[in-house]
């Protein structure tokens, strides 16, 4: 400390490289004293362990947090290093000593020790005073946490203030990997995808408390945390960051002149506002270190006393007070004029609600015309509606809400009410509302986050008023209300008019086929363990591959969609492992994993159900098949309808040479032969089954799939098509519909008015058979015509009122005329043959 203070005061050290110089001490300390502390602790306690995520007994580690200076690297003489304590894992206990203890008791105790070994008074002195109050929960929270329970604190709990001191943490003690790790973590509740600039709120909050506890305290002017002073310029960068960071990484710096030169190359200060900032921070630091270098005094204020002063002065290089005074005048006015040029700048806010809105919303509103008002808005069950009214007029379900986050929510809750009110069923929309506020709760940041994005309310409402499914979800997972406002997602969001039904079914197919890999994986490891490699006769390795049959095969995903599954491997033989089985029981238990793993019910619920009825012989034959033994009962005993379900066969994961193999062999028996006359009637005979069975239509219902003119009309007009010509013509040989129609097209084996109104049925009947599933989170085809119903549908599909005409009528014209043209062409291809 010595040395570092005279390098100091006689400028031989740049104030970055003293204050560098100071953390690592503190680091170098704290690390000291972690390893002390942990041997001493070991000798009473025993060795703290946990099981990791094998089952395997591991030693539980620790880390201290840097925060504030000290995470920053720039640490003054005199200043507290703020810590926070975390160690690995929840689960576990000691072991070796007097007896067992947890590993909270534990590294409870190993904290307090660390504290006391720095803090402490002693004959010498101390080495640094310990401030813990920026960790969870704060001076009521625990001395130490785990990282999981710290994670779930900061992304249920964590405010503005924690995310802005977050930005300097560092790991500087302990095990610096799992503090890495940790902040790695962390980084999507530190840094947000969006430009939250209701950070700029939070931070001039901030800075207004401690204005106000100034005030309190009349005297000289602090160079911390007075107007100009150094925690301005920290407030300045850390909001810039906590704007931009979350798009641009590069602007993650924990110094602040570090930080301050990357806002200045990414354009985000000019280069005189840089100048200007940089130079005011060196100089307030310089006489900040100046002041506290004295007597190391723990003050940040200017000597009260005339001789004090001037020997301050000195100390910083200025032998006329006159002109020391002067440039704290001049740098803290720079400060000031940059700080006051952002954080004055009104913010963005929610939109205007209308004065009837607003009226309902008074607590002196006549129930009666409140009642009649939500009728007009849309709202069926008026009584239950006007009972959520006044609960938000309450501001909050919850009782633990902030003054400030109650201030926000009594903004926010007639917008959301309105939106409601506009969405397809505002009932629903409604009750969601409340449960979403509900899971929401105290986090107030939420409520701050909806009234900077007037987008996402109106977004929310829609959702509320239209997806049981998706609404579920979001209740479920608030926290994802962060990423459905992110610009930069893995897959890039789509303006609406471009995200197409056929896009949106290609998405869900591709996460279909990513969990389906993943699962075989998986599957293909924990199997090959047991039973070692599968070999054929011939000594190659034996392989298997998955093909996907109906939506799956034709990359045609809906919401609820079963998989439709058939599992083939590439012949007979045995495993050379721990236990030796035959090539199919090793298969059939790979097969099983699979859909276990699928269709595996948790508190989240399940990926998929999964059904493999299409194998050979049904549910009468084995899970799995040879692909010999495949291709033997398709050549010899499959019917008609086996063949046409082929037509989809899609290999989804597995060997994908061995894929390319099977889709090749699929193909030989699928269009060889075409299909003669007694294949159509055939085709046409399964067709009226399904619709009599299955669609059961009447005057109270329609099915989109398999009703008069339905989704199953236009599939078997194409695949009638494609099992005629496909022999011939090979561009026909296409397992998704839309693209099988186009190339049926192409061939010239229908006309453009056909094509045109295929498309067009197709298009609208799976939008709406899309509606009906994210409605109700089941897979359900069933279209029910009460017209309230009918309504709430058509307005889910964006039908709106013309004139006279209510949206369930205009919508329920426009679906028979859609299924009246399909029967008509199903029945002039197909039944009759032309």
């Amino acid at each position: 400390m010595l040395r570092v203070g005279c390098r100091d005061l006689f400028g031989y050290g740049a104030l970055d490289e003293i204050t560098s110089e100071l953390s690592s001490l503190a680091s170098a300390a704290l690390d000291t004293a972690y390893r002390f502390c942990l041997n001493l602790l070991k000798s009473s306690y025993g060795a703290p362990y946990y099981r990791d995520e094998t089952g395997a007994l591991k030693e539980c580690t620790f880390v201290v947090l840097g925060m504030g200076k000290l995470g920053g690297n720039e640490l003054n003489f005199s200043s507290d290093i703020d810590l926070i304590y975390l160690y690995q894992s929840d689960e576990g206990e000691t072991r070796g000593g007097d007896r067992t203890y947890t590993l909270y008791e534990f590294y409870c105790k190993m904290s307090e020790l660390i504290t006391k070994a720095i803090s402490a008074n002693t004959e010498d002195g101390f080495v640094f005073r310990v401030d813990l109050r920026l960790r969870p929960e704060g001076q009521n929270g625990p001395v130490a946490n785990s990282i999981a329970s710290a994670m779930i604190y900061y992304e249920s709990w964590g405010e503005t203030w924690e995310r802005s001191a977050m930005v300097k943490a560092r790991p500087v003690a302990g095990n610096l990997s799992l503090g890495d790790s940790f902040l790695k973590e962390l980084e999507p509740f530190i840094y947000r995808k969006y430009l939250d600039f209701t950070t700029i709120e939070d931070i001039k909050e901030m800075k207004l408390k401690i204005d106000r506890e100034l005030a309190l305290k009349p005297g000289m002017w602090d160079v911390k945390l007075g107007s100009g002073g150094i925690r301005e310029i920290e407030f300045l960068v850390q909001a810039t960051q906590l704007i931009h960071a979350g798009k641009d990484k590069a602007l993650r710096e924990r110094n602040t002149l570090k930080s301050l030169q990357k806002l200045k190359d990414k354009g985000l200060l000019t280069h005189e506002d840089h100048e200007t900032l940089a130079a005011a921070y060196r100089f307030l630091r310089t006489v900040e270190h100046r002041i506290q270098v004295e007597n190391e005094r723990q003050t940040h204020k200017l000597p009260a006393k005339a001789e004090d002063i001037k020997r301050l002065a000195k100390r910083c290089g200025f032998m006329e007070l006159a002109d020391f005074k002067k440039a704290l005048e001049f740098h803290s006015g720079d400060v000031e004029r940059l700080y006051d040029g952002i954080f004055h700048e009104p913010s963005r806010s929610v939109e205007d609600v209308p004065p009837e809105v607003i009226h309902i919303f008074s607590p002196e509103a006549d129930k009666d015309e409140v009642v009649r008002r939500l009728s007009s808005m849309g709202f069926e069950d008026t009584e239950a509606a006007y009972r959520r009214l006044d609960a938000l007029r309450e501001a909050g379900p919850s009782s633990r809400l902030s003054h400030r986050s109650r201030t926000a929510l009594r903004r926010l809750a007639p917008r959301l009410f309105l939106e409601a009110s506009k969405s397809p069923d505002p009932d629903m929309a409604i009750v969601n509302l409340e449960r979403f506020l509900n899971a929401v709760g105290a986090k107030g940041g939420f409520y701050s986050l909806l009234l900077e994005n007037p987008k996402m309310i109106r977004f929310l409402a829609a959702l509320f008023g239209t997806s049981e499914f998706l609404s579920h979800f979001l209740i479920a997972h608030p926290e994802l209300l962060d990423t459905l406002l992110r610009a930069d997602t893995v897959t890039p969001v789509k303006r609406k008019e471009e995200l197409g039904l056929p896009e949106v079914s290609a998405q869900l197919t591709t996460i279909e086929d990513i969990s389906l890999e993943t699962e075989l994986k998986v599957s293909l490891e924990e199997i090959r363990t047991r039973y070692g490699a599968p070999f054929l006769s011939d000594g190659s390795e034996a392989v298997i591959s998955v093909i996907g049959m109906g939506k799956l095969g034709g990359g045609e995903m809906n919401y609820s969609s079963d998989l439709d599954l058939i599992f083939i491997y590439s012949g007979g033989g045995e495993t050379k492992g721990p236990k030796v089985i035959t090539n199919q029981e090793y298969f059939a238990r790979v097969a099983q994993k699979v859909i276990s793993f699928l269709t595996l019910q948790t508190r989240e619920g399940y990926l998929y159900k999964v059904d493999t009825r299409l194998r050979p012989s049904g549910s009468a034959g084995t899970l799995v098949s040879s692909l010999d033994a495949f291709m033997a009962y398709h050549r010899e005993s499959a019917r008609l309808w086996e063949r046409q379900a082929l037509i989809k066969a899609r290999c989804v994961a597995g060997d994908a040479e061995f894929g390319e193999k099977v889709a090749r062999s699929i193909a030989s028996v699928v269009y060889n032969p075409g299909i003669d006359d007694e294949g159509r009637k055939e085709m046409c005979h399964l067709r009226e089954r399904m619709e009599k069975e299955l669609a059961r239509e009447g005057p109270e219902r329609y099915n989109v799939k398999s009703g008069r003119g339905g989704i199953v009309d236009i599939e078997f007009t194409t695949q009638f098509l494609q099992l005629k010509h496909g022999t011939e013509l090979v561009g026909l040989r296409n397992p998704k519909t839309l693209d099988a129609l186009k190339a049926v097209f192409d061939a010239g084996l229908i006309e453009p008015e056909d094509y045109s109104a295929l498309k067009d049925a197709y298009l609208f009947l799976m939008k709406t058979e899309n509606r009906l599933r994210i409605l109700h989170n089941i897979s359900t085809d069933q279209m029910d015509l009460d017209a309230g119903r009918l309504a709430k549908l058509a307005r889910r599909l964006g039908y709106e009122s013309q004139g006279a005409d209510a949206p369930g009528d205009i919508f329920l014209r426009d679906y028979r005329s859609h299924t009246e043209k399909v029967r008509e062409i199903y029945n002039r291809i197909v039944v009759r043959g032309q």
